[in-house]
């Protein structure tokens, strides 16, 4: 894979969201330590390139990652287990526990 040089980022168009999210962010997924694991990748693992901004989405398409308005209903989704990109931040996450 070929990294993307930060500057290329300058040259997407970006847009300012005119609504702030309110409430809380979090993972939808039926397993409690699969959200803790997202949660703490995200936080920790700041993306530098965009592969990463694009893995990121990806991490957070998958396992349902959502602002939670403070009256909305919270419904956990079953999470996929073997998804690549979860057993990566699981990875990432467990070698930082250890050390």
């Amino acid at each position: 894979m070929t990294q993307c040089p930060p500057e290329d980022l300058s040259l997407l168009p970006w847009t300012k969201s005119e609504e702030l999210p309110s409430g809380e962010m979090t993972s939808l997924l039926d397993a409690k330590v699969l959200r803790q694991l997202v949660r703490v990748y995200l936080t920790s693992n700041p993306p530098k390139t965009a592969q990463d901004f694009n893995f990121q989405a990806e991490l957070k398409a998958v396992s349902h990652w959502r602002w939670l308005k403070d009256d909305a209903k919270v419904e956990l989704v079953p999470s996929p287990h073997r998804d690549q990109r979860l057993k990566e931040a699981a990875d990432f996450v467990l070698k930082k526990w250890k050390s």
